[in-house]
């Protein structure tokens, strides 16, 4: 917020630089991610934890002679509150940066008081609308702030009033402020874009937990975070769990090499018709194994329960991901990695094959409705055996190898480059077969290629994929075994504003070949192509609750209609509308309560669907 032209002004340390950055750009959270990303995004913005709904301690500020009044004397971090400085910098960026320049706000030096008092004049005017309950947590954090520059610029290096170094690192002391604040602003800046700010902060883990995840997330496809930041993320989320304190945090614990994450969801959908495909209840499992040294290699393995069948058995477990990943910054030497603009790896085995927006939102932990879009939905159908397949069925999870990369453009946007080569979809002569794509080898001697393009910044994102090869065996001769081909193509687009709102957009066609025996054999080609547009607004901050809204279609181009279905034409289009509403509970978990109505072809019934999905992730 804008302060008093008299108003004396610090030369800024470096090590606050990225705080002062993230804030003026004011880049505040998404509802959702993209998987990651964020993801998710890695989602969608500087946001801290929610504020809390307990009373925050009354600290005073520094008393004035009546006389003649001291120079104004930032607050030492002894007299701030944590939990208030953490609640702040989301409210901060809320209610003030809309009209006010950061920087300005931030080269003011005041003690609480001043600041208490500033901050009162402000909600008093026109226009403003800062509740009174955040006005401390306010003051708290700008506070925090100058403590933390008052010490850097005395050569303190963020020690307190009493000489004692605050760093987390012994059981009974308070994390640092100074660091809370960097980390705060980090996580805004480059984890919120992939992945929903309520869900991160509910979760409680040590120090050492979180650096784990946060050096997990950082070799996401398009994540950007400076290696310089991944501490100070990893302190503020931890803080969050445990009162501002380090007590139980595990804060000096070795980042183990070996991490684990999971997630858990139960789906139940149920209609009047009979033709909905996986009806009833429906449990969700990925469970995912990272090893993660200092070195530029790292790997992963993911697993799921198969969404193409029913209960929880040995034989529904499926591999997803089971890939090593070559970081070529690190190859650089150590240290060395943040000094390249462009960032770029190698990735060899089984991934999640990078095409569309929703190839980062298909783990169950980061979903924002109970079903997928049209194009990408497969498990969760009506009719499915007549109106024929999607597009492409997600997470679609292939072998092979892929080369990525991330350049900047400016400050707040960058463009992300996948090229890949892997064994692609399989098939036969009634045209691609997607169970048998799920296949671990190939059928023919001819590797598929694709790629991804996205560009842009925290709040607005877009990207176009495309991707194709070979389906058939190659082996024999005659008509059945002429070279099957298939192209899939795509775009789109994702906004982003504040934590307030989320819209996406997306389309997608698969061009590919079929073998007709009558009244001769030859080869033709299905045409299905969609679109789906969604949105979801926050409608009750304090709990979380927010409102979501889906409208996709699929429509079908071919000379004969898909095999085994009761339709006489090749030429139809599937439409659905699906509202919802999503509620982040405590601990970090998601309901999802979703009403589909299904629009279907001439001579089906329009069909109904009531869905329910709970997910969470650890």
């Amino acid at each position: 917020m804008r302060t008093p032209q008299s108003t004396a002004k610090t030369s800024r340390p470096n090590n606050t630089t990225t705080l002062r950055r993230g804030l003026d750009q004011r880049l505040l959270a998404p509802i959702g991610a993209s998987n990651s990303s964020r993801e998710q995004a890695a989602t969608s913005q500087l946001l801290v934890a929610p504020a809390s709904n307990a009373d925050a301690e009354n600290i005073s500020g520094t008393s004035q002679n009546s006389d003649q009044p001291a120079p104004e004397k930032p607050a030492i971090q002894s007299d701030i509150n944590l939990a208030l400085v953490q609640q702040g910098g989301a409210a901060f960026n809320e209610y003030c940066i809309s009209c006010h320049d950061a920087q300005k706000s931030f080269s003011a030096t005041k003690n609480l008081a001043a600041w208490r008092e500033t901050v009162r004049k402000m909600a008093a005017m026109e226009d403003s609308d800062i509740p009174e309950r955040v006005h401390e947590s306010i003051v708290q954090f700008l506070a925090a702030h100058n403590a933390a520059d008052s010490g850097a610029k005395n050569g303190t290096k963020r020690e307190d009033a009493g000489g004692e170094k605050p760093a987390a690192t012994t059981s009974k002391e308070k994390f640092d402020p100074a660091l809370v604040q960097r980390g705060t602003t980090a996580f805004s800046n480059y984890c919120v874009s992939c992945h929903d700010a309520q869900k991160s902060t509910s979760q409680t883990k040590t120090v050492a937990g979180w650096r784990a995840t946060v050096r997990r997330m950082v070799e996401k496809d398009g994540a950007q975070v400076p290696e310089s930041v991944h501490e100070a993320i990893s302190v503020y989320l931890a803080s969050l769990g445990t009162s501002g304190t380090a007590s139980g945090t595990g804060a000096s614990e070795t980042t183990p090499a070996f991490s684990m994450t999971g997630t858990l969801s139960a789906m139940y959908r149920a209609t009047g018709d009979g033709n909905l495909e996986d009806p009833g209840h429906f449990g969700d499992a990925w469970l995912g194994f990272a090893w993660q040294k200092q070195g530029p290699v790292s790997g992963r393995v993911t697993t799921c329960i198969s969404c193409h069948s029913q209960g929880l058995q040995l034989g529904n477990i499926e591999l997803v991901e089971a890939c090593a990943r070559l970081d070529l910054n690190k190859l650089l030497g150590a240290g060395e990695e943040d000094k390249s603009p462009i960032k770029a790896n190698i990735e060899a085995g089984r991934f999640i094959v990078p095409f569309g927006a929703y190839y980062q939102q298909v783990n169950p932990g980061v979903n924002r409705a109970v079903t997928s879009p049209l194009i990408y939905n497969m498990g969760t159908r009506v009719y499915p055996n007549d109106l024929g397949d999607p597009v492409l069925p997600m997470p679609y999870s292939d072998s092979g190898a892929s080369l990525n990369i991330t350049a900047p453009f400016n400050d707040s946007t960058n463009i992300t480059m996948n090229g890949y080569v892997v064994n692609g979809l399989n098939g036969g002569p009634g045209g691609i077969d997607f169970y048998q794509s799920r296949s671990y080898v190939d059928n023919n001697r001819w590797p598929s290629a694709g790629g991804r393009v996205t560009v842009g910044g925290a709040n607005l994102r877009l990207g176009v994929s495309a991707t194709g090869g070979r389906f058939n065996i190659d082996a024999g001769t005659g008509p059945l075994n002429q070279g099957m081909h298939y192209v899939i193509y795509g775009a789109d687009a994702v906004f982003r504003w504040k934590d307030l709102i989320r819209v996406q957009f997306e389309y997608a066609e698969r061009d590919s070949d079929r073998l007709q025996m009558n009244p001769t054999t030859s080869i033709f080609r299905d045409r299905i192509g969609g679109y789906y547009f969604e949105g979801e607004a926050l409608v009750l901050r304090d709990w979380r609750i927010s409102l979501f809204s889906r409208f996709d279609n699929q429509l079908t181009h071919s000379p004969s209609p898909p095999l085994g279905s009761q339709l006489t034409t090749g030429n139809f289009s599937v439409s659905r509308i699906t509202y919802g509403v999503n509620w982040s509970l405590p601990g970090g978990s998601l309901l999802m309560v979703n009403l589909e109505q299904w629009l279907l072809p001439s001579g089906f019934n329009n069909i109904n669907v009531l869905g329910v999905r709970w997910a969470t992730t650890f």
